[in-house]
């Protein structure tokens, strides 16, 4: 969904919803829940507009595209239901030794530890994880990651630009 510019903003009329013209900074369009009239979001006249993709971008839409941000967040949520050291695991910060890539840990006892690697630059960065508990596990499997991925095979690997890597460690 886009953001009213603010340009645009001051030709939206005044009324009830908007009782004065102001400056402020662009606001955020009506929600696009499907490709109809007002993009599903009213049957009556927002007071913004709908941004002009809504046919393209909605959430109707959104939800039968397996790659999309709706999906990627569906999964998210299920893996967070499954997954306890990611539902009430305590917080680990860990070390990626890159300055462009945040890493953190969540566990649930010493059994399960979940590592989450993301990769916040435009460019293959080259990481190694330090301050797991007991050190690196012998073995690991992806939950999640974007752009697919495969389990990093020790504490040192390569993570793809702008990427997310969430791996169950142990």
């Amino acid at each position: 969904m886009g953001t009213l510019p603010a340009a645009q903003m001051k030709s939206v009329p005044t009324g009830p919803n908007r009782p004065r013209a102001d400056d402020r900074d662009g606001e955020r369009t009506p929600m696009q829940w499907d490709s109809g009239r007002n993009a599903g979001f009213s049957k009556g006249s927002p007071w913004l507009p709908v941004a002009a993709t809504y046919q393209r971008y909605n959430v109707e839409r959104e939800k039968r595209e397996p790659g999309s941000i709706y999906s990627w967040y569906a999964k998210l949520l299920q893996l967070r239901h499954e997954n306890a050291a990611l539902r009430e695991g305590a917080y680990l910060p860990l070390e990626s030794g890159n300055r462009n890539v945040f890493a953190f840990g969540r566990s649930a006892g010493s059994k399960q530890i979940v590592l989450v690697v993301l990769n916040t630059s435009p460019n293959d960065q080259a990481v190694t994880i330090t301050g797991l508990p007991g050190g690196w596990p012998n073995s690991g499997r992806i939950l999640m990651a974007s752009p697919p991925a495969g389990a990093p095979p020790s504490q040192s690997f390569v993570v793809d630009p702008y990427s997310v890597l969430i791996a169950s460690l142990r």
